[in-house]
């Protein structure tokens, strides 16, 4: 048995404009059976923007979270101690952020 856990989707749940949700990444020891986690990374560069998918946004499903550069992404969540929360909130568009 293996299970596979990837990190933060935070940056799918922006493209998908909230439609997918990242998980919070939880491990519980078992001692009758392996673990083996798989790291993969994915390198974005900095001048890209991350915004929602022109596909999922409609007069009837605004965006979520307005559009940034990584480099910014990385710069308010190192500034955030890597708190999700914080940073999901800093992207939020405020009239969304309400809701």
């Amino acid at each position: 048995k293996f299970g596979l856990c990837f990190g933060s989707f935070f940056l799918l749940q922006v493209i998908s404009n909230g439609k997918l949700k990242s998980a919070l990444h939880r491990v519980v020891t078992n001692s009758d059976c392996s673990r083996t986690s798989f790291a993969s990374f994915i390198n974005v560069p900095f001048n890209r923007i991350i915004e929602p998918a022109k596909s999922v946004v409609s007069p009837s499903n605004p965006p979520v979270f307005r559009g940034f550069l990584f480099e910014e992404f990385m710069e308010v969540l190192i500034s955030k101690n890597s708190d999700m929360d914080a940073t999901f909130d800093y992207f939020k568009i405020k009239s969304q952020a309400a809701e």
